[in-house]
């Protein structure tokens, strides 16, 4: 079987989509060997990711070189039809132009509608893309992969696709994650990113929608002065964020941005625990990577978190700040407590491996 991705993000994306493109690709690799894995991209050649050596890479060529997002749009299927591909799969929301008149196939992964239930948080020119895009490549797919069944229900509710051309495929968690750092290698990250000795952890960029200032807001009502380490770049919520800061000074609030990926364990395994408000999320995966690294999760009951976090996590109205703060005081004053959730949020994270999600994957393929 030779299977085709439209892997853009896996080569040039740190977070979300990236690691759901590096993680398939990688765990296909490893599990199913047999399987000959085709890679579209425009660029194939950052330190990002090194895909396996038996894996093929395709870029843009010729002219191309010049207009790769026009590539990525309709060159590339005289690429996928020249790979004698039996399926090609868009593994973030999009298909090319003129796939569906090729005899293969086809397969898109949906993460979210979030620009659709909350059109607040994006601009108008965003929203009218993405539900082109995203509408169009439902309609062409023979098959849909949803990461949660969350998504799968806001595919039927928004673009009123059949539920039988949807597949609820959930994210693997990075292996990686589970492989703890030893004392002395967390005390050197500790002081290469110059973090307190005891913090909590809180994962997103600083966006409405994650929700960092419900955090503050919590931290406020509970009064809690122990430090937050916000592992984010500044989003749309920042301005909003750093008023309120600039009201409650007080507040120790440490911001850290452009991590290297590979140290984000570190951060999880020094965190006594990680809050994760959001209003809204595909799936929510800084919850299982939080798990897996022994570090207990306050998170959202709502969206897909609790599909995350399971019976594993300590659940939240992410609209009631009072609720977020009274959790983090509870945990902050018991640690057995927290030991109680960091055991079962292991066994949580545990259901979530790569062999899973690739045995998952590949009975998809099967089928389409």
């Amino acid at each position: 079987m030779r299977i085709g991705f439209e892997a853009k993000r896996a080569f040039v994306n740190r977070t979300g989509l990236g690691n759901y493109s590096r993680n398939t690709i990688e765990q296909l690799h490893r599990y199913y060997p047999e399987v000959s894995l085709v890679l579209f991209a425009p660029q194939t050649n950052t330190p990002l990711f090194s895909p396996p050596d038996e894996v093929e890479l395709i870029h843009p060529t010729g002219l191309y070189r010049l207009a790769k997002s026009l590539w990525r749009s309709k060159g590339m299927v005289t690429a996928i039809k020249q790979s004698k591909l039996d399926t090609f799969h868009g593994l973030s929301h999009e298909l090319p132009f003129g796939l569906e008149k090729l005899a293969i196939r086809k397969i898109v992964t949906i993460h979210d509608l979030i620009f659709l239930r909350y059109p607040e948080f994006y601009k108008a020119s965003d929203r009218s893309i993405y539900h082109h895009k995203f509408l169009r490549a439902c309609k062409i797919a023979d098959t849909i992969i949803a990461i949660s069944e969350q998504t799968k229900q806001d595919i039927i509710q928004y673009f009123s696709i059949p539920e039988s051309k949807i597949e609820v495929v959930y994210q693997s968690c990075n292996p990686d994650f589970f492989i703890h750092h030893p004392v002395d290698e967390l005390e050197l990250l500790r002081k290469k990113y110059e973090l307190p000795a005891q913090f909590m952890l809180t994962v997103g960029n600083v966006d409405a929608r994650k929700n960092l200032e419900g955090i503050l807001r919590g931290m406020i009502s509970a009064q809690i002065d122990f430090p937050l380490v916000v592992v984010g770049k500044p989003g749309t919520a920042w301005k909003e964020v750093q008023q309120l800061l600039s009201s409650y000074p007080s507040l120790p609030v440490i911001f850290k941005s452009n991590i290297d990926y590979r140290d984000l364990k570190a951060f999880f395994q020094l965190a006594i625990f990680s809050v994760y408000p959001s209003y809204f999320e595909g799936f929510g995966l800084p919850v299982l990577e939080s798990m897996a690294c022994g570090c207990p999760v306050i998170t959202s009951n709502v969206s897909s978190m609790p599909e995350a976090g399971g019976p594993a996590a300590r659940y939240i109205s992410p609209g009631k700040p009072d609720e977020i703060g009274a959790a983090m005081r509870d945990w902050l004053l018991s640690d057995t407590l927290r030991n109680q959730f960091t055991q079962e949020g292991l066994k949580q994270a545990a259901l979530f491996t790569p062999k899973a999600s690739a045995d998952q994957l590949m009975k998809v393929y099967n089928r389409s």
